[in-house]
């Protein structure tokens, strides 16, 4: 079972492949109790947008 930190960087890992724009991963676990990690991420159009979201849907699903 990966860790928090681990699913958020194959998360990071997989947009950048997928050519995600303006990748930005905080780590906000210091102000938040719902999550450790918030990211950001755009893409160039809604289908993009719809890719990167399917990928981040798969990548999870493996994580667990």
């Amino acid at each position: 079972m990966l860790t928090p930190k681990e699913i958020a960087y194959e998360v990071t890992k997989a947009l950048d492949a997928k050519k995600g724009q303006n990748i930005k991963l905080l780590k906000i676990d210091r102000v938040s109790s719902l999550a450790d990690y918030f990211l950001i991420c755009t893409g160039t159009s809604n289908t993009h947008v719809n890719t990167l979201c399917d990928e981040v849907e798969k990548v999870m699903t493996e994580a667990g």
